[in-house]
This record gives C-alpha cells, sequence and structure tokens, in this order.
C-alpha cells in the first residue's frame, strides 16, 4: 500500500514542479522586505535605498537558487 504523503514532502513536490514561479515569490517577498528595511533608514537618499534593497535582494535570490538547485 502506498504510504500518505507528509506535508514536507507534498511541499517539495509543489515547488519542484513550479520552479519559477517559487523564486519568483521569493524575489517579490526579499525586494519588498529590503525596500522596507531601508525605508526604515532616514539618513539615506531615496535613490541609495533602491540600489541597496536591489543589491541585498540579488545576493538573497542567488543563494536561495544554490538552495533550491541543490
Amino acid at each position: 500500500m502506498a504510504e500518505p504523503k507528509t506535508k514536507v514532502a507534498e511541499i517539495r513536490e509543489w515547488i519542484i514542479e513550479h520552479k519559477l514561479r517559487t523564486v519568483g515569490c521569493l524575489w517579490l517577498s526579499g525586494i519588498s522586505g529590503s525596500i522596507a528595511y531601508n525605508w526604515s533608514k532616514p539618513a539615506m537618499k531615496t535613490s541609495v535605498r533602491i540600489i541597496h534593497a536591489r543589491s541585498y535582494q540579488w545576493l538573497k535570490l542567488l543563494k536561495n537558487l544554490v538552495l533550491i538547485s541543490v
């Protein structure tokens, strides 16, 4: 008999089937968090805040891509 799938196995299967959507969601949530974090620093200009948020997000995205590819 087939054993019922655990919740972790179901989530892993969904991530494998929807890799592009998963990376897109991770990127969107990460860039939103980075912008929110940088907006809390009042001494920075808006352009610098956006540049820093994008730089931090690309590093997070690369880390997540490496983790997903394993």
